[in-house]
């Protein structure tokens, strides 16, 4: 759930958006990385 909420709020920053919110939510540094349809949705909502 964590991992959810940080892309989230990553996704939410302006200068961020969604080109740094997604290869957070899928790169190696989150241990296990989410699956690309559930970071795409998050990254989508925030």
């Amino acid at each position: 759930m964590k991992k959810i909420i940080l892309v989230f709020l990553i996704s939410m920053v302006p200068v961020v958006e969604l080109r740094g919110a997604l290869p957070y939510a899928l790169g190696p540094w989150m241990g296990q990385p989410l699956p690309l349809l559930q970071a795409y949705l998050i990254c989508i909502i925030g």
